[in-house]
């Protein structure tokens, strides 16, 4: 049989041949669920064993670096369900936490007191600060204050050797800059000022850049950490400013 077959033979079909339908498949990257399982044991266990010797304006301290920083990490796959199962099980443990606190009190007295309502969400934990400036500490929403980033297509044939293109490929790398920071945040608010340049070598300050911020008028001089005195330089670039080894642009 295999004496009749002719090499490299095209098999062209007949014109009442059907088409056959190509089938497309697309890769969804989503956290890996052991990952989940293991920072969910980590809030638990904090709000179990640590939050006892703690208040809660501690306790919601601890927690927000932990909670932002993971959710930081898996924003730029699909992760939007999970975010949303992961703020579930968070306010559950939330909830374990202060009845632990409050064994006598009744659920509407606890949301009363811990809980506030923004954006028509009333599940919101938070507190007052006991400094001399009364701030509300508020537990970052896992469903809401990370917003997921989608990967942004290169358009056509750019390329960053282009000199024709320099004010796009500028545009891009300060676009995705900003992810760096948590919106609507201080940090955000100066790097926007700044239009995503550092003041120091004048060139963007990309994602996977390092950063420092830098006080314009030292605080052992009488500055302060409001925005206007920031300033967020490559970390190189602070060095050198420190050490005078520049000039201002």
């Amino acid at each position: 049989m295999l004496k009749n077959l002719k090499p490299n033979a095209i098999r062209i079909p007949t014109p009442n041949a059907k088409i056959r339908e190509e089938i497309c498949y697309s890769c969804i990257i989503t956290p890996d669920k052991e990952e989940v399982k293991r920072f969910l044991k980590e809030i638990r266990s904090i709000l179990k064993n640590e939050a006892r010797a703690l208040n809660t304006e501690d306790v919601i301290k601890k927690l927000n670096p932990k909670i932002r920083g993971w959710l930081n990490y898996y924003r730029f796959v699909c992760s939007k369900k999970t975010f949303n199962n992961v703020r579930y099980k968070i306010l559950n443990s939330i909830y374990r936490y202060l009845k632990r606190q409050h064994p006598k009190k009744a659920w509407k007295w606890i949301k009363r007191k811990y809980f506030k309502t923004i954006d028509k969400d009333t599940l919101n934990f938070f507190t007052i600060s006991s400094g001399k400036r009364k701030k509300e500490e508020i537990l970052v929403n896992a469903a809401k204050d990370v917003p997921i980033i989608r990967f942004e297509k290169v358009k056509g044939n750019s390329s960053p050797f282009d000199p024709d293109l320099k004010e796009y490929w500028k545009k891009r790398k300060t676009k995705w800059g900003k992810s760096k920071f948590t919106k609507g945040s201080k940090y955000e608010k100066v790097y926007i000022h700044q239009k995503g340049i550092c003041p120091i070598c004048n060139l963007p300050i990309e994602l996977d850049d390092n950063f420092e911020v830098h006080h314009t008028i030292p605080i052992k001089r009488g500055g302060n950490s409001e925005t206007k005195n920031l300033q967020i330089l490559h970390s190189h670039c602070h060095k050198a400013k420190h050490k005078k080894l520049h000039q201002d642009t």
